[in-house]
């Protein structure tokens, strides 16, 4: 009967440990957070303060860490997407204004910003474009380093709860 109770407890025990991980563990965030495309138009290797586009209304792509949440504010709205699990989210806008369109992607602490020029005129400044930092490739860490303080947090709960249950028998048992 008590060998019955104590795998009760115990299992009571991972569970409430499974669900803590849960509660614990909330939003995952881009590692790094690009924008590869607007429309057709390629943004790899250079980065624009301002992109001039024509045409129909273009899907925002880029990539980020697997599973992230993506924040896009455009025109005062906040929108969100999230990366697939290869790390790739993309956004097409309801609408755009014609002219001068700012926009703000975020992930966490990392954001791209940027005007978006859309359907106008191009005027005699163009944006200069900036080379990227090397590495390009999604860390090899994903998005574990997120769980790892979860996963700690839960075994360190479980061992006080063994030690404690040793503490309570032997303060039961008179020793």
């Amino acid at each position: 009967m008590m060998r019955l109770k104590f795998n009760m407890k115990k299992r009571l025990l991972s569970i409430w440990g499974i669900l803590a991980l849960f509660l614990f563990v909330k939003n995952v965030f881009a590692f790094d957070l690009t924008l590869t495309g607007v429309g057709s138009q390629s943004t790899i290797g250079t980065n624009y303060s301002l992109i001039n586009y024509f045409g129909g209304i273009p899907t925002l792509i880029g990539t980020a860490s697997p599973s992230a949440q993506i924040g896009v504010y455009l025109n005062a709205l906040l929108n969100y997407t999230t990366a697939s699990s290869s790390g790739v989210w993309q956004f097409t806008p309801a609408a755009l204004n014609q002219g001068d369109n700012p926009i703000v992607i975020s992930s966490g602490t990392q954001n791209i910003s940027f005007n978006l020029r859309f359907n106008a005129t191009v005027s005699g400044s163009m944006a200069t474009p900036a080379a990227l930092p090397a590495e390009t490739t999604l860390p090899s860490s994903g998005v574990w380093e997120y769980y790892i303080p979860a996963i700690g947090i839960g075994l360190g709960v479980y061992f006080l709860g063994r030690f404690g249950k040793k503490r309570m028998q032997k303060w039961n048992d008179g020793d």
